[in-house]
């Protein structure tokens, strides 16, 4: 933008990112993060909770989203079912 003067002499460029604890909203999300930890909330377990994500199977629009409890269970929740989730960073 410099090089080009394509904006005036004085500007301010922002850059942002969604953080370390973004938003899980699509499938390629969740597929991206999988062995990550995300906090959950699903009526299917049974509130917000905070899991492992194992894996992302089925097809466009059905996926499935397999999670790791802390207590080391495994389970398949539609990703339909997801009402919020997000990465879970620990510091």
């Amino acid at each position: 933008m410099d090089a080009e003067q394509s904006v005036g002499e004085r500007y301010v460029l922002e850059v942002s990112s969604p953080g370390v604890e973004r938003a899980l909203r699509r499938a390629s999300d969740w597929r991206r993060f999988v062995g990550q930890r995300a906090n959950v909330l699903s009526p299917l377990l049974g509130g917000r909770q905070e899991v492992e994500i194992v894996e992302v199977a089925g097809d466009p629009g059905a996926e499935m989203i397999k999670v790791r409890t802390p207590k080391g269970e495994e389970q398949n929740i539609p990703l339909a079912e997801v009402r919020e989730a997000r990465l879970a960073f620990h510091w």
